[in-house]
């Protein structure tokens, strides 16, 4: 696809960023699709390379680059590697990006991929009209998932793994919330007993002061 494109881009290392008109659209490799974007999601990653802190200065070697990395889209451009994929299809993306070469990615860890890289940091990103993606990061959304919540998966996915990796029950979770829920109410009462309590203190105060300046008008 040719022409250019809208998008925000990180051009030169300091805190900022640049909203572009005339970005040349991405031509894509032989492994990779062309995404229309059509949601995109800001993430505490994206503040680090807008405020150039130490983290985004030791990771981004190659500005100017379109940033951003939770998204999602429709495919409108299949790369001739590609297969099981096709022009249309509404599609999420993954950020890590392996080499799919070194020990650990032979080994069915690519997620710690030796040589990772990452869509929206060191490759090209979404904040912008049309986005390459790799295809071994394309993430097919379901009918009834929206382009809004498809841009929320990552996010989403590194909470259900914490809860995974925690081995938190369902029935432990509904009896924590209904422990919560008792908590909460008891809470209530307390703080009901105190008004109560401090509006009879202010009440018998009162009577303690018109009696005492009763008490002074009897002596004189």
């Amino acid at each position: 696809m040719e022409g250019t494109m809208r998008g925000v881009c990180k051009m030169r290392p300091g805190k900022g960023a640049e909203y572009r008109t005339d970005l040349p659209i991405p031509r894509i490799g032989d492994d990779e699709v062309l995404m229309r974007v059509r949601a995109s999601a800001i993430c505490g990653t994206d503040l680090h390379i807008y405020s150039w802190n130490e983290w985004a200065a030791n990771r981004m070697k190659n500005l100017p680059i379109v940033f951003g990395h939770e998204t999602a889209g429709e495919i409108v451009e299949v790369g001739r590697n590609v297969s099981g994929w096709q022009v249309g299809d509404r599609i999420s993306v993954e950020t890590h990006i392996p080499c799919n070469h070194c020990f650990q990615c032979e080994n069915d860890r690519r997620h710690i991929c030796e040589n990772m890289k990452l869509f929206g940091v060191t490759e090209p990103g979404a904040f912008a009209e049309y986005a390459p993606v790799p295809k071994d990061c394309i993430v097919r959304l379901g009918d009834g998932v929206s382009y809004e919540m498809g841009a929320m998966l990552e996010a989403m996915g590194a909470g259900v793994h914490g809860v995974e990796k925690a081995e938190v029950r369902l029935d432990e979770l509904a009896q924590e919330a209904q422990d919560a829920a008792s908590d909460y109410l008891r809470l209530q009462d307390i703080y009901r007993e105190r008004e109560a309590a401090e509006d009879e203190l202010a009440h018998l105060y009162a009577e303690w002061e018109r009696l005492a300046a009763e008490l002074e008008e009897a002596k004189g």
